[in-house]
């Protein structure tokens, strides 16, 4: 990719981050707390590494890095569903680690953090596994093939 074609992705993902950093801010006022804002701004800076140092040269592989994206949208949205409408093990959080974690506000995941580490994890997995299949579709193998199997074509 031409370096002027990553100074206007760069200079995009900026504008949109600062965009985004008007409502992290305010969360981060709202809690008293810096760490809402400095998480999104590494999670931001992650993005930014793959968008820069992307070896995507083609549509295909840029597809590819679209649909990750895409796919973690959809994980995260998925992951808050589920932790918010399904019933939820309490994951070895009793009542006395919540009282120590003082926590302030209120809210589901305030009274229950416990669906917080559920959406956590589910997240990752499914992150996980979708950018299996997603690495395996980039590569032109099926996912359920083993790494050194490439697909034959039929």
């Amino acid at each position: 990719m031409s370096p002027s074609k990553r100074g206007q992705r760069l200079t995009g993902l900026l504008v949109l981050g600062a965009f985004y950093s008007l409502f992290t801010g305010a969360i981060s006022l709202g809690f008293h707390a810096s760490w809402p804002f400095w998480s999104f701004w590494a999670l931001t800076a992650n993005r930014m590494l793959g968008v820069l140092i992307s070896p995507a040269t083609d549509l295909r592989e840029a597809g590819v890095v679209v649909a990750g994206w895409a796919s973690a949208v959809g994980a995260y949205i998925a992951a808050v569903f589920v932790t918010i409408v399904l019933p939820m093990p309490r994951l070895g959080v009793s009542r006395d680690v919540v009282a120590s974690l003082h926590l302030r506000g209120s809210g589901l995941w305030i009274d229950q953090p416990w669906r917080l580490l559920a959406a956590g994890t589910l997240y990752f997995l499914l992150v996980g596994i979708s950018d299996l299949f997603l690495a395996r579709k980039a590569a032109g193998r099926s996912p359920l093939q083993g790494a050194a199997t490439p697909r034959t074509a039929t």
